[in-house]
């Protein structure tokens, strides 16, 4: 029992991470978190990927994990397991 503790808990730690890649004018940025009896720890994906899109970007595509209440995947989704929200499109650099 202790061991399947120590491996579960550093891995819903590191669902609440959250990045941006940028290269050749395009930028990727997605977020990821756990979600245990219906609550994101640390929060909600989505919310914490707009964030992290850079300022004046154009974006393209957004997709994420199915979380809402209405569908069987999203609802056992938010009962246990992980969700990813991801946030794509390019960008201007001014800086070349």
């Amino acid at each position: 029992m202790k061991i399947k503790f120590l491996v579960l808990v550093p891995l819903f730690l590191l669902a609440g991470c959250a990045e941006v890649h940028r290269r050749d004018g395009r930028f990727t940025a997605s977020a990821y978190s756990a979600n245990i009896l219906f609550i994101q720890i640390p929060k909600d994906p989505m919310v914490t990927v707009s964030k992290k899109v850079p300022a004046g970007a154009t974006v393209t595509n957004v997709s994420d994990t199915p979380s809402d209440w209405r569908t069987l995947p999203g609802f056992f989704n938010r009962l246990f397991g992980f969700g990813w929200a991801q946030i794509g499109g390019t960008v201007n650099d001014e800086s070349k």
